[in-house]
């Protein structure tokens, strides 16, 4: 037994250095390096020997590591009872959330929004919950939080660090502020204002209205209307779904898995950055704790977190598009264990009928408004379908091919790339290296390999699906792969399977040289996380903090502004950045101030001044190319003071005219 451990500990060793050495080729380090000069470089190609050392370590590893523990569900679970309607008050409040529920949808369908329907719908989620929650259960938790609080350490510790790096000079970082973020927090403005004639609707860009509901209670509850502002729901929901990630394996897979897994996560630079900007976070922290309850669920057999889990889906599917997967994730599980885990999913029977009420209910009005107008609901998917023919022809000019099939060979390639090789083609982020650092990349292939290797386990087949539904549905088959902004759910199961990766690399060690060598194991793995903190912070603290354009730079100038201070921009031509106020990075910082965009004649001088631009009080944007124009506008404002500005000392992307 011995020795078979041990040979499972040089396989699982040699399976490590072989994906490291194909993530080292993939980082295209120097063609002449002494090591470099000693491979067949020129014989395989390097992308197509650093794939093959990746996919040999990844068998490898897949064979050799130690299997997982015993499931602890099954024919133990089959032999429990389900529980629900845990009280004697469950059944009047669950008859009662269903009444609420019927007002609010009848009521809708008969005369449209209003308070009384968002009152019955949010009635009906109250009452629901209230329904199945055991009261009794619930009242000796501060006695079994005193109890066990010794083993809440960790995760806290984890949690805070998660929310530091998140809410870290948040409104300075990143510096851009891109027009989608600033047209996400106008629509949430207007919300405020009472612009906006209801929740049940679409808003900007065809997403649901409720999507801009998290900006704007971080907007009025923190009481800035810019930035920070902004940016406080995506920080929330990003410390959100590292809690939820270590809550989903602390369940499935146990908890030094669910240490490392969320360890990685609330490390990682994609994370914090969508974590840091508006919209694209929203619905990560429902999609993950949705998951997390329906495994608390399946375990437990209990009513209550299907019943969450249900209104957790819901809830990812009303926030941006990319939350709707979560639904195809839970169908795609739930087929899944029919298919290789009946007895359990059969013991859970009623469990699922509550998934699909939950579901239901937490939907409200929306579901009836969805089944009336599909076409808005839907549109965007449309757009960014690959079979789109708009879709087919851009991609038959990036890639330089012809075929359907070439151009889906190219999606599948980019796509599977995407941990270790491939970069994001979005404007939202657009950082110059692959989604995950180049430590976790290679640890989610031998993560990947050993779930499906083990694929009839069922708490690493939730990670392997949620993987692949969301890498098949949000990347091969849209437009621009991969295109990080639909991705951001994506890093929960594939840190998830690093931390596995890890977790079986630790037992490979401790079940060849004994228990005691897990201290040192500890203190490398320890050791590892906070170097891949310290690394992912630096590499994306040097992008963000000089990263921003110039409407943006433009828009955090005018925030600094007082308020009744004339903001006058000199237009830029037309291939600039610079146009007027009215642009949507500029509008959002502005504010209530007034702004003007100065008419230039046909020679390119200012033909009209606004009368407000001549006052004191007054600042005047004029871009770099309309430099020329510099010293008419100081003329006209005498012993006035001008200034450069650029993302970076020593960079002018405008100058900025105004009195001392």
């Amino acid at each position: 037994m011995h020795s078979r451990s041990v040979a499972r500990f040089i396989g699982v060793l040699s399976a490590l250095a072989l994906a490291a050495a194909g993530q080292y080729l993939l980082n295209q380090p120097d063609h002449w390096s002494p090591l470099l000069a000693r491979l067949p470089l020129a014989l395989y190609g390097q992308p197509t020997l650093a794939i093959g050392l990746l996919l040999a370590g990844a068998l490898i590893f897949a064979l050799a590591a130690p299997g997982l523990a015993p499931a602890t569900t099954g024919r133990a679970a089959a032999a429990a009872d389900f529980v629900d309607h845990p009280t004697r008050w469950a059944r009047p409040l669950f008859i009662a959330s269903l009444l609420s529920y019927a007002f609010s949808v009848g009521l809708f369908l008969l005369a449209g929004e209003s308070g009384w329907v968002r009152a019955g719908w949010l009635a009906g989620i109250g009452l629901l919950i209230a329904s199945q929650t055991p009261w009794g259960a619930a009242r000796t938790l501060p006695s079994r939080w005193r109890r066990d609080w010794r083993s809440y350490g960790l995760p806290m510790l984890l949690l805070l660090a998660a929310a530091g790096l998140r809410l870290y000079r948040l409104g300075e970082l990143p510096q851009d502020l891109h027009g989608d973020m600033a047209s996400h927090g106008l629509q949430a403005l207007a919300l405020l204002a009472g612009q906006v004639e209801g929740i049940v609707a679409l808003g900007w860009a065809d997403i649901p209205m409720t999507g801009f509901l998290p900006a704007a209670a971080m907007m009025r509850l923190s009481g800035d209307s810019g930035a920070l502002g902004l940016g406080l729901a995506s920080a929330l929901g990003g410390v959100l779904s590292v809690w939820g990630l270590y809550v989903w394996l602390n369940e499935t897979l146990g908890r030094r898995v669910a240490l490392i897994g969320a360890a990685l996560l609330a490390v990682s630079y994609t994370h914090i950055h969508f974590s840091r900007i508006a919209e694209y976070m929203d619905p990560a922290p429902f999609a993950i704790w949705a998951l997390a309850m329906l495994a608390i669920g399946l375990r437990r057999r209990q009513s209550l977190p299907f019943l969450l889990s249900g209104l957790l889906l819901a809830g990812a599917s009303l926030m941006y598009y990319s939350g709707r997967v979560i639904l195809v994730v839970a169908a795609l599980f739930l087929l899944y264990l029919l298919l290789v885990e009946r007895r359990l999913l059969w013991a859970n029977r009623r469990g699922l009928l509550w998934l699909g009420l939950g579901a239901v209910i937490g939907l409200g009005p929306m579901l009836p408004f969805f089944l009336m107008e599909p076409a808005g609901w839907l549109q965007r998917s449309r757009e960014v379908w690959v079979f789109n023919p708009a879709v087919l022809e851009h991609s038959r000019h990036k890639y330089g091919v012809e075929t359907v099939g070439q151009i889906m060979l190219e999606q599948v390639r980019r796509s599977l790339l995407m941990f270790n090789h491939s970069i994001d083609s979005s404007t939202q982020f657009g950082f110059p290296k692959p989604l995950v650092d180049t430590i976790s990349g290679p640890l989610v292939v031998l993560g990947t390999a050993y779930a499906l290797a083990h694929l009839r386990r069922w708490p690493a087949g939730l990670l392997a699906i949620a993987l692949f539904t969301v890498v098949v549905m949000g990347s091969i088959l849209t437009d621009n792969p991969p295109f990080w902004p639909r991705l951001v759910f994506v890093l929960a199961p594939a840190m998830g399977l690093a931390g596995l990766a890890v977790d079986r690399a630790w037992k490979a060690t401790t079940d060849a040289f004994g228990e005691e060598t897990g201290r040192i194991v500890a203190i490398i793995v320890v050791g590892g996380l906070l170097y891949v903190g310290l690394l992912n912070w630096t590499l994306y603290y040097q992008l963000a903090v000089h990263n921003g354009r110039p409407r943006a730079l433009v828009g955090r100038l005018a925030a600094t502004l007082p308020p009744d201070a004339a903001l006058c921009i000199v237009p830029d031509d037309d291939n600039g950045w610079i146009h007027g106020p009215e642009e949507r990075e500029i509008a959002f910082f502005l504010g209530q101030r007034p702004g003007y965009a100065v008419t230039l004649n046909a020679e390119g001088r200012i033909a009209d001044y606004p009368a407000p631009c001549l006052e004191a009080s007054a600042v005047w944007i004029v871009p770099q190319p309309r430099q020329s124009l510099l010293s008419e506008i100081q003329q006209r404002l005498p012993g006035s003071i001008t200034t450069a500005h650029g993302p970076r000392p020593g960079e002018t992307a405008f100058f900025v005219v105004q009195s001392p």
